[in-house]
């Protein structure tokens, strides 16, 4: 490597963060659905009912 910044270098630097905002973006959404599963569980469970399937 020899430091330089090059188009070539840029193009590599962001398909790489490509995959990597798709990895975070997916994380995301799979914790806001365990958040809001934990949410109902807890509701419900304040009630003594079985949760619903």
């Amino acid at each position: 490597m020899t430091g330089e910044v090059t188009l070539e270098l840029l193009d590599r630097l962001s398909a790489e963060q490509d995959p990597i905002d798709m990895q975070i973006s997916d994380l995301v959404k799979t914790r806001d659905r365990l958040d809001g599963i934990i949410t109902t569980a807890t509701a419900v469970g304040d009630t003594g009912r079985p949760c619903p399937g």
